[in-house]
């Protein structure tokens, strides 16, 4: 048997306390606790009781507010414009080349901001970025990741001979490292290689290549075949 008065006495607190609608849920537990510790209240224990729903409440609500803030701080952080620096970009181990398709978005923004918008999407698994001199837009996440990227040296084609003049840099370098070297500088729109015996240089970066190369023996000129590149 509920003791009348006791429910008298809760019907009381709760509604003098208005409780927040936000906490509509909260408020219907209160009440669910206080019909089963009202089921053996006598009088002498009403204040107790009194005492032990406003403890309650109070705690609840302090609970509520501090996920609140959670909330709100998590929420803040995804919405804020990404920072450099944040030491994301330490967490990618990097492989030369490009993995084709599987594109979540692309981005124009440093590597470093691009690393944090993969970090922002849970089905990025990795990104593409490319210095590529007409890539409006560099950083391209991507939700698979390809176990062999495409070589930088297949997306070059080659003609036979020399390109002179228009030289950006040259550098003792392998072939492979020296499409790597083009495709790291934006004015680099190819290079001559050359494997003649007296060249302590052979890899030439170029800012312009020539239609037909001059006849040079164990001389490539290598030229961003943009074809290549879907």
């Amino acid at each position: 048997i509920i003791d009348v008065n006791c429910l008298i006495v809760l019907t009381r607190i709760l509604t003098r306390r208005k409780m927040n609608p936000h906490y509509g849920v909260n408020f219907v537990m209160l009440i669910s606790l206080g019909l089963t510790l009202a089921q053996q209240c006598k009088k002498k224990d009403i204040v107790k009781l009194e005492t032990k729903i406003v403890k309650l409440c109070a705690a609840v609500k302090d609970e509520v507010h501090k996920l609140d803030n959670k909330i709100t701080d998590l929420l803040e952080r995804l919405e804020a414009t990404p920072t450099v620096n944040t030491g994301l970009l330490d967490l990618y181990a990097c492989k030369e080349g490009d993995c084709i398709g599987n594109d979540i978005s692309s981005h124009d923004v440093d590597k470093e901001t691009c690393a944090v918008l993969c970090q922002q999407q849970c089905q990025c698994v990795g990104f593409v970025y490319t210095l590529h001199p007409e890539a409006s837009k560099p950083c391209w996440l991507k939700r698979e990741i390809c176990d062999t990227p495409t070589r930088l040296l297949d997306l070059y084609a080659f003609k036979e001979g020399d390109c002179v003049g228009n030289d950006i840099s040259s550098h003792d370098v392998d072939k492979e490292t020296c499409a790597v070297l083009c495709q790291q500088q934006r004015q680099c729109v190819g290079f001559v290689y050359t494997l003649h015996p007296d060249a302590s240089k052979p890899c030439w970066l170029k800012r312009e290549i020539c239609d037909t190369p001059t006849s040079m023996t164990n001389t490539q000129t290598y030229y961003k075949d943009f074809g290549k590149c879907v």
